[in-house]
């Protein structure tokens, strides 16, 4: 094989990307993670929605899941959270190597001479040895953020479910009270015609 063969030079990065990415500690290849989150920070995507049920009434489940699946402040921080998860993930690719590659390939001719092909590939793998603490501080603020996401978004959920049973209760009771005051007219009706 020539050593100077560009598919030779790929095929030899990729074996010492792979080589660099066992001694880096990595425990799992990056592809073998979802393509859009490679250090898989990102929470499932949980599809907790479904539609309430057409006919009868809704019981208190049905209520929270639709309070939840429907309100924007719990589709913001979920969200938010989703993106500081990111932000970790960000932050975490700051301990990769970093490649950079080119290939040119060109024909140069000569006046009278003839002409020849003139290719050139390069491959630049750098990696940060040192930085004193600048990585590490901005993991750990990314984790921070996205603790503080997360605490967020339970407290909003929270506040949200709570409002949901709430007003769940308070529309039995309504309803109670209705049918007690129809209740209440119609022994009053009875009374008078007796």
């Amino acid at each position: 094989m020539n050593e100077s063969n560009p598919a030779f030079l790929m095929i030899l990065s990729t074996r010492f990307l792979f080589v660099l990415a066992l001694g880096c500690g990595l425990t799992q290849p990056l592809w073998a993670a979802a393509p859009d989150d490679p250090f898989g920070v990102l929470v499932p995507a949980p599809s907790p929605c479904r539609a309430p049920a057409e006919k009868g009434a809704l019981s208190l489940p049905d209520v929270v899941d639709l309070a939840l699946c429907n309100n924007p402040q719990t589709r913001e921080v979920w969200a938010n959270a989703r993106v500081q998860a990111a932000q970790v993930g960000v932050a975490r690719a700051a301990y990769l190597p970093s490649l950079d590659g080119k290939l040119a390939a060109g024909r140069k001719r000569l006046d009278g001479a003839g002409s020849y092909r003139q290719d050139d590939a390069s491959l630049t793998l750098s990696y940060l040895l040192y930085d004193f603490g600048a990585r590490d501080a901005t993991l750990e603020n990314a984790r921070q953020l996205l603790a503080a996401a997360s605490a967020t978004q339970d407290a909003t959920v929270q506040t949200v479910f709570l409002s949901a049973v709430q007003a769940y209760y308070q529309v039995q009771t309504a309803q109670a009270a209705l049918a007690a005051a129809q209740e209440s007219e119609r022994a009053s009706q009875e009374s008078l015609k007796a």
